[in-house]
């Protein structure tokens, strides 16, 4: 049901449906999170974290990431942090990452261009690709503002993005 949707049609279930309910129907939960509101504006056209199925949908990484980053989180203890949900959605500076063996953040590999090399597949590619812009980021000194709101984001937005929705590193 609600808010996920996107089942094969032969496999499309009471609470689980093959395309996503018509506006009205009395979800709350919007079909994009403000994060891909973000990305929308550009060229960039992210799927709802909702769908499960269809070229592009990742919603069955929602529904499996999520638990597995739990998992993470609980062997690492509190040497571990999900940002911005741990962290807030703020720049952050050696401080505030030194005590932490890890950090978890949301990262869309589609806002990198990525072409695979020789014998390497495009999942491998994005992983490459997202992991230089990430260095990149840093060696530049623009990383530890990136895990900062972007200009202009109110007080509202900031703890949606704190308390719910989360936010793609570099939107």
């Amino acid at each position: 049901a609600w808010p996920m949707w996107g089942a094969p049609a032969k496999q499309a279930q009471r609470w689980l449906t093959t395309t996503k309910p018509p506006a009205g129907s009395g979800a709350d939960i919007p079909e994009f999170r403000a994060t891909e509101d973000a990305v929308r504006k550009g060229k960039l056209q992210p799927k709802s974290v909702w769908q499960m199925h269809g070229a592009g949908a990742v919603g069955g990484q929602t529904l499996v990431g999520i638990p597995m980053v739990r998992r993470l989180l609980e062997s690492l203890g509190p040497s571990g942090a999900v940002w911005p949900f741990g962290t807030g959605w703020r720049a952050l500076d050696t401080a505030d990452v030194e005590p932490l063996s890890a950090v978890v953040v949301e990262v869309w590999p589609s806002m990198f261009d990525a072409k695979p090399e020789p014998g390497e597949y495009k999942d491998q590619a994005q992983v490459r690709v997202t992991a230089e812009a990430i260095a990149k980021m840093d060696e530049a000194g623009d990383l530890a503002k990136a895990f900062g709101p972007p200009k202009g984001a109110d007080e509202a937005l900031i703890a949606k993005v704190e308390q719910e929705e989360g936010w793609i590193l570099g939107a």
